[in-house]
């Protein structure tokens, strides 16, 4: 295990980021106490909610969400106002492995197309590396949230991916639902997308659903 000064790890983070991919273990300290940070931990101090206390809320994201913190589109005001309004009672941010891939493929896809320039398509890759190691909890496509995949694809029109999404919501919500901590985090869950067909379908499910596009 390597220890590693936040302000370090933030003017090295290229450095950092390769060798957590290659499974090192860094402990980021601060003048706040030390957090172990394996592949998930604690929230930066861009937006995504820090370790507070109180009552605990959960939020996941799904992909259409997700990319409105990096690139400025319909939505991205009201959701980062929303992460801002409940900073202080949100506890970590999911999402499925999934997104990883999905987030990546659009960066790339847009530095094809020009729509983004290569430094700007980097930055901003590295800012989601970023808050992928220090501040997301990813939810891993395992037995349980396949359990759920048969009967939201049954019920709802959804593509596959947004149904592994609404399973790990789901199964993160029965987790919680059960008292099993997932992250260390408990709590009610608020499932965010922009897709309305997967929010309607996460509605359905008895999910509370907050859709940044609408604002509802």
């Amino acid at each position: 295990m390597q220890r590693v000064g936040s302000r370090e790890f933030k003017n090295r983070l290229g450095r950092y980021l390769r060798a957590v991919r290659n499974g090192q273990t860094l402990l980021v300290t601060s003048q706040a106490p030390t957090r172990q940070v394996p592949r998930r931990a604690v929230a930066r101090q861009t937006g995504i909610p820090d370790d507070h206390r109180g009552p605990q809320v959960v939020l996941y994201l799904d992909s259409s969400a997700l990319f409105k913190r990096y690139q400025n589109e319909p939505g991205t005001q009201a959701l980062n106002a929303r992460l801002r309004e409940q900073s202080k009672s949100i506890r970590s941010v999911f999402t499925s492995v999934l997104t990883y891939a999905e987030i990546h493929a659009v960066f790339a896809r847009r530095a094809r197309e020009k729509l983004l320039s290569a430094e700007e398509a980097a930055a901003v890759q590295d800012e989601f590396d970023a808050d992928w190691v220090l501040s997301i909890g990813p939810i891993e496509t395992g037995t349980g949230v396949l359990a759920f995949v048969r009967d939201s694809v049954s019920g709802f029109p959804l593509r596959g991916a947004d149904a592994i999404h609404l399973a790990s919501a789901l199964w993160l919500r029965d987790m919680a639902s059960r008292g099993m901590k997932v992250d260390q985090y408990t709590g009610p869950l608020v499932f965010v997308s922009s897709d309305r067909q997967l929010a309607k379908a996460a509605a359905k499910s008895h999910l509370e659903v907050f859709n940044p596009e609408t604002g509802n």
